[in-house]
């Protein structure tokens, strides 16, 4: 009886210590990154893709003096942005956002600034703050935000992405429902032609 009770207890320690290294051994383990969204190049894309990426920048309309949006050269980058200086508006609206100001606003014309311009880089860049604006939730600009980073995300190639952006923005209640409507349509058709 006694031998019986050794062998089961040593069993037991046994699958406790093979237990005890497979969690440690997880514990080790890097986590893995989340795959990278499935992009295609966007010389691959049609014409009728890369036509819905197309943007008519909002304009601004000053407030009334008080706010965020009165941070030390904000009122500046956006005289630039006004008056069609995309690039130096994106300069200026990034000095503000290094000076620990940046709130909604002036990531939300820092990414519409940096997708006036040609550049892809530029396009790439402004998914970080229109995705800020998005995941700041409800403000004037969050559906306009959906938007307009549905149209950087088709630039890289990012056609789900996009999708899904104006997807959000459909759902959302404002004057930008139809268009996001009208978007995803297009997406979907220029898609199914391909």
């Amino acid at each position: 009886m006694t031998s019986r009770w050794w062998i089961a207890a040593a069993a037991a320690a046994g699958v406790a210590v093979v237990a005890g290294g497979v969690v440690l051994l997880r514990r080790a383990a890097p986590a893995r990154p989340a795959p990278p969204p499935v992009s295609v190049r966007s010389a691959a894309l049609s014409p009728a893709i890369l036509a819905l990426a197309k943007i008519d920048p909002p304009p601004y309309v000053a407030p009334d003096g008080r706010g965020p949006e009165s941070a030390p050269g904000f009122a500046d980058a956006m005289r630039a942005y006004a008056a069609g200086d995309y690039a130096a508006a994106a300069n200026g609206l990034r000095r503000v956002r290094q000076s620990g100001s940046a709130d909604v606003p002036v990531n939300f014309f820092l990414g519409v600034s940096l997708l006036m311009s040609a550049a892809r880089a530029d396009a790439a860049a402004a998914i970080e703050p229109l995705t800020r604006v998005v995941s700041a939730g409800d403000s004037p600009y969050r559906q306009l935000a959906s938007l307009y980073l549905g149209k950087a995300l088709v630039r890289q190639g990012i056609l789900d992405g996009a999708a899904a952006e104006w997807e959000r923005a459909r759902r959302l209640q404002g004057s930008h429902t139809r268009d996001a409507e009208d978007l995803l349509t297009a997406l979907r058709a220029a898609r199914a032609a391909r």
